[in-house]
């Protein structure tokens, strides 16, 4: 699309009659984009270099003058180069250099072609426009950088919720405000107990996976007899089972203190953090790849979603979108929670 559409300015300037109003506007949008990036003490300067209304008469005028133009291209040029990076110094500069001369050989082709000189422009033009998009790249990045260590952490989500609220208004306005979330909320919410449920399945499935590390923990210590130890595991279970039922986001902390509570019936208070710090330990390590009981239950739900054989080549890719899955729901909830409670509440 870019192409054509300089394609298309650089066939109008061939006519016998150019339509120049294109012209106007591009060097217009140069001006306005260098003015918005540089200090405001230049913004006069800038102006005054970059007269459109002078432009327009040279153009239109029928006789291209080609040094003015070329001083418009150069002076924008150097101020896009004071504007970058000291770094990007000597590539800038020979860059422009090489495009001067470029177009300098360009307009002294006018005795063969009419049309050299707009043509000329037309490149210069668009040579300025791609530079100033480059830098435009290069001070996002570096604003980027300069707020990173503001943006990390509860300050990073205080700052996005806000900047949220400043664009679509408070929670309240969420009805109005946000069509096309309540669009995409229409279109899944009659499967929404499906999936609640699908997800209970495995959470139960979960279970016995964290009750191994229960069972594990009264082997090794060898604090109760085999008896006792049924008894208690089956206690906790029902325990456990009830916190996955009642808290939809437990996190590890939640599961630990909870099997942890039934271990300390049966144990010395000594041993309580230890034990604690290794459950964490050993349940933070069963969610992540390559453990043998994360394996097993991406396969199974890889296999519930008709996956079948292909399901163990699948894991590694649903691996990697669940991690990017994670702090995307992460950040949603606690940046957009208040908006998304508002639309469901009147869905």
């Amino acid at each position: 699309m870019e192409k054509a559409f300089w394609d298309g300015i650089m066939e109008s300037m061939k006519q016998d009659k150019p339509n120049y109003d294109q012209v106007i506007d591009l060097m217009k949008e140069v001006r306005d984009e260098i003015c918005e990036m540089a200090p405001q003490t230049w913004r006069e300067e800038i102006i005054d270099s970059i007269d459109l209304e002078i432009l327009s008469q040279v153009l239109k005028s029928g006789n291209l003058d080609i040094d003015y133009l070329g001083r418009i291209l150069e002076f924008g040029l150097s101020t896009l180069q004071k504007l970058s990076s000291p770094a990007n110094d000597d590539e800038m500069k020979a860059a422009n250099q090489n495009l001067l001369k470029e177009l300098a050989e360009m307009s002294e082709a006018k005795e063969k072609l009419n049309h050299s000189p707009a043509l000329a422009m037309i490149k210069g033009l668009r040579f300025v426009l791609e530079q100033i998009q480059d830098l435009k790249r290069e001070i996002s990045k570096a604003r980027v950088m300069m707020m990173e260590p503001l943006l990390k952490g509860p300050a990073g989500l205080d700052y996005l919720r806000k900047a949220f609220a400043n664009r679509y208004g408070s929670p309240d306005d969420a009805q109005s405000s946000l069509p096309m979330t309540i669009q995409w909320l229409s279109s899944v919410w009659s499967c929404k107990d499906q999936e609640w449920g699908e997800h209970q399945n495995s959470v139960n499935f979960d279970c016995p996976g964290y009750i191994l590390i229960c069972r594990q923990i009264f082997l090794s210590e060898q604090v109760v007899a085999p008896i006792d130890m049924e008894t208690i595991i089956s206690s906790c279970t029902e325990q456990l089972s009830e916190l996955l039922d009642r808290i939809e986001d437990v996190g590890i902390e939640g599961i630990v203190e909870t099997i942890s509570g039934c271990l300390k019936r049966v144990a010395d208070d000594e041993k309580d953090r230890t034990r604690e710090v290794m459950m964490a330990w050993m349940l933070a390590k069963s969610f992540q790849a390559g453990d043998a009981v994360f394996e097993k239950l991406v396969g199974i739900a890889l296999r519930q979603v008709g996956a079948g054989t292909g399901a163990a080549l699948l894991s590694e890719r649903v691996v990697k979108a669940a991690e990017v899955l994670v702090v995307a729901a992460t950040v949603t909830v606690s940046v957009h929670g208040p908006w998304c409670t508002t639309l469901m509440g009147n869905m």
